[in-house]
């Protein structure tokens, strides 16, 4: 979309605030790559030598799937539909420690550096090759609509192209997780989990006063009946929405914290406790990042609904520039946005982008979600490639040849290395067809529900029934 006259152009503190993510990002990466004598091992570049503590790991597991299109989808969502989404967050409740207590005994048992090796284990080397190959499918769709968040965020408001952003974010993205390994990619992330949080709660602030508190948030809300979808008194769609999004949502989430992304970041803990503890402090962490992004979307909805902003037609009944008018709401307007998920980054440019660091704290925000995701991503279909495609096919050479002697690590960390920036730049081309697609959260949730549950039926049915086959 065309930049409007709403929007506010970014200071040199916005500028030096993004910067700033991107470059302490970056460098976290590249000085994992290169302390204690670098990445020279499997172990270190895909496990980061199993030596962390749960709790940065946990940190990494939400922010790796805290993307853009959370961030900017989420709200956007709350926005436009009403907060029937929130039982999303509800799942957490079950999903987490099914997760924790269920798959995670079983991973860490096995020592799994795919997690997709179960299946050949419990079923057949067939079974294992096509579930990867369904990740590897996942893995790059998701990082292509991770990409486009930042991208689309900036051009709604400031005059940049899209196409710059994709490249941007991508190489520096791609950079930092080559050289760092998995190590790089959990510290870089733990950054980027305090950076997300922090701008949430400032979003909420700014917006919360401007709206005029608190209670004009849930009064507008309220009289539109948004958020009041446990009354069963409404309507049998929303009533049925709730209940699916409670249902449903699970089989989007659970794949999620058993798909190699996650297991992976569960290795590289010292024990099976640290592995649950990480997994269970996501529980608190999700109870409180869901609400925030849920409220920010109620703050959108007021303030654009509720004849708060002051913007009344003129007598010629000509629009404000960049605005048009709200369905059903007499001489209010909102932005005129090519996407929904353009309206909070449009938001904050025109109301605060008077802020200096506010606009590059918001845009910081998107670049750090894009930054984890895609560097989990990156690192997953590496880890998966070597240890699914790869291994398998030279122990199946090896056997031919009368020979056993096929394993080089060495030979395996370099390509490992060339493995996640061939993926790196793939991505980066798949994000510029990712960017006509849509929503980005329902393109994210397509993506991993088409292909995760699946995936997590196979894994449930295999570790809880005894008596299935591979048949």
């Amino acid at each position: 979309m065309s930049v409007t006259s709403e929007a506010t152009p970014f200071s040199i503190v916005d500028y030096l605030v993004f910067s700033g993510m991107l470059a302490i990002s970056t460098l976290t990466g590249i000085y994992h790559g290169f302390a204690k004598g670098g990445q020279h091992s499997t172990t270190r570049y895909l496990l980061a030598d199993k030596s962390m503590h749960f709790l940065p790991v946990a940190m990494s597991i939400l922010v790796s799937f805290m993307s853009p299109l959370s961030i900017m989808g989420t709200p956007a969502e709350v926005y436009t539909y009403g907060t029937g989404y929130t039982a999303f967050t509800l799942c957490y409740l079950w999903c987490l420690p099914l997760t924790a207590y269920i798959f995670i005994p079983v991973f860490m048992d096995l020592k799994l550096v795919s997690s997709y090796q179960y299946m050949d284990l419990r079923f057949n080397f067939y079974l294992r090759i096509l579930v990867s190959m369904i990740f590897m499918i996942q893995s790059v769709l998701y990082t292509a609509a991770c990409l486009v968040g930042p991208a689309l965020a900036i051009e709604a408001v400031q005059d940049f192209e899209m196409w710059k952003t994709l490249i941007i974010t991508g190489a520096l993205c791609t950079l930092y997780t080559t050289l760092g390994g998995m190590k790089g990619v959990i510290w870089t992330d733990v950054f980027q989990f305090f950076v997300i949080i922090i701008t949430l709660v400032a979003v909420i602030i700014l917006g919360v006063i401007e709206v005029g508190g608190f209670n004009e948030v849930f009064r507008v809300n309220g009289e539109s009946r948004r958020y009041n979808h446990f009354n069963f008194d409404l309507d049998v769609t929303r009533r049925t929405g709730f209940f699916s999004g409670f249902i449903g949502g699970a089989f989007s989430i659970s794949p999620l914290f058993i798909s190699q992304t996650a297991v992976q970041r569960y290795m590289t803990v010292r024990s099976l406790k640290h592995s649950q503890a990480s997994v269970m402090i996501n529980v608190p962490f999700a109870l409180i990042t869901g609400p925030c992004l849920y409220l920010c979307g109620m703050v959108l909805y007021a303030y654009y609904n509720g004849d708060l902003t002051g913007l009344q037609p003129s007598i010629n009944g000509t629009l404000p520039t960049g605005m048009s008018p709200v369905a059903g709401a007499v001489g209010q307007y909102e932005p005129n946005y090519s996407s929904s998920d353009q309206i909070l980054v449009y938001f904050i440019s025109s109301k605060f982008g008077n802020i200096p660091g506010i606009q590059g704290l918001f845009v910081a925000c998107l670049f750090a979600g894009t930054l984890s995701s895609v560097s989990s991503s990156l690192n997953a279909m590496t880890a998966i490639t070597l240890e699914d495609f790869i291994k398998p096919y030279r122990a199946w050479k090896a056997r031919r040849h009368g020979t056993t002697k096929y394993q080089n690590d060495q030979r395996d960390t370099v390509m490992s290395k060339i493995l996640t920036c061939v993926y790196g730049i793939a991505g980066i081309g798949l994000a510029f067809l990712a960017s006509t697609l849509g929503s980005l959260l329902v393109l994210g949730f397509t993506v991993l529900g088409i292909t995760g549950a699946p995936i997590l039926g196979t894994f449930g049915v295999g570790m809880m029934y005894k008596r299935a086959n591979t048949t």
